[in-house]
């Protein structure tokens, strides 16, 4: 299936783990940012003295002026990403009540591949595992799920198809993944 491409950067990336994890340590995050952050843009720069003390106080000065962006941004990027990763996993629960609750297949028919791929997920997640979703916005290199619990680690491709048999081509691609990571088993 194909999955487009992001422009990536250092937000996205921000925004990415804080959806990843809990809502709750997000939020704590947002706070903890914003109250190092001002505490940062609040110190009193100092009086320039001498010229050999033109470094540090440049130095001082540029990172008041960081934090003086930082302490509005960066707790921004913590609560958007808590939200996301709290709707994110309701959707996700959702997913499994639905498919659970129903009495024919076309629960699973019906889905988009990306609620395919939650379900599965979230799927793991209720048997113990710690679930890394991989490439969702970008090539995934035949890996979709990493999952791990204790010193075991899963790699997981999902496909979500009508049919019932997988081709050969999707076999050969989360083997080629599987060995280029050097594990020992792989599910599709």
């Amino acid at each position: 299936m194909r999955r487009r491409k992001r422009s990536g950067g250092v937000i996205d990336d921000l925004l990415d783990i804080a959806a990843s994890l809990p809502w709750q340590v997000s939020a704590a995050l947002a706070l903890l940012t914003f109250i190092l952050l001002h505490a940062i843009a609040g110190q009193d720069p100092g009086v320039l003295t001498s010229t050999k003390d033109i470094g540090p106080f440049a130095a001082k000065g540029y990172m008041r002026a960081l934090a003086s962006i930082g302490q509005f941004v960066f707790p921004v990027i913590f609560i958007v990403g808590a939200v996301v990763g709290f709707i994110s996993k309701r959707r996700r629960k959702g997913l499994i009540e639905t498919v659970a609750s129903s009495d024919s297949q076309d629960a699973l028919a019906e889905m988009t591949w990306r609620e395919f791929e939650s379900l599965v997920e979230e799927a793991f997640r209720l048997r113990g595992y710690s679930v890394r979703r991989l490439g969702w916005d970008g090539p995934d290199g035949g890996v979709d799920l990493v999952l791990d619990r204790g010193a075991e680690r899963v790699l997981v491709q999902c496909k979500q198809w009508r049919a019932y048999r997988v081709g050969v081509s999707v076999v050969r691609e989360l083997s080629a993944s599987w060995l280029r990571r050097g594990r020992r088993r792989a599910s599709s």
